[in-house]
């Protein structure tokens, strides 16, 4: 699907106001730049991830602006490393939490603005962050598994063995689908 699909057959359709759809093609923009020489392990531009995880909530459920945004950006900061308060002044404090809640890696930036450090969380509190957080925070996390899964099912990521699949798995049973 391509920007004027994803536009036409699901943000217009979905009742946002003209503000919100200038705010969702905003996120589409700043995540295509955020992205835009990083590629997933099959060789994918990383974007088709973001605006896959997006498709996904239009598919399944009747996601607001905010989710659609926040989908769109979930990887900024931990992929993309893109600064926390770039996200804030653009959409909004709500917004930078939910993408801090989605990142498992928070990089620490200067005064100038250059990457000085990455900080990986455990991975049961980053879980435990997104179970006990707000229910537009799981959605987009389940979206976002759900992409990464139906890659590996259809052979898409060959990088993945089958320890690091179960791993995967289980994570998504255990922490997200139980709680």
């Amino acid at each position: 699907m391509n920007r004027e699909e994803f536009f036409g057959e699901k943000v217009l359709h979905a009742g946002f106001s003209e503000e919100d759809i200038k705010r969702v093609k905003n996120a589409y923009w700043l995540a295509k730049r955020i992205h835009e020489k990083q590629e997933r392990d099959d060789g994918e531009r990383y974007f088709e991830h973001c605006r896959e995880t997006a498709l996904i909530l239009f598919e399944y459920g009747n996601p607001n602006a905010d989710e659609i945004i926040t989908a769109l950006l979930h990887d900024a900061i931990e992929d993309g490393f893109a600064p926390p308060d770039i996200i804030k002044s653009l959409f909004g404090e709500d917004i930078e939490n939910a993408v801090l809640t989605l990142s498992k890696t928070i990089p620490a930036f200067n005064e100038m603005g250059t990457l000085t450090e990455r900080t990986k969380k455990p991975i049961e509190e980053y879980f435990c962050e997104i179970a006990s957080g707000d229910v537009s925070v799981k959605k987009i996390k389940l979206a976002d598994r759900l992409h990464n899964l139906c890659n590996i099912a259809i052979g898409q990521n060959e990088k993945w063995d089958r320890k690091k699949i179960q791993k995967y798995l289980d994570e998504t049973t255990c922490f997200l689908l139980i709680n």
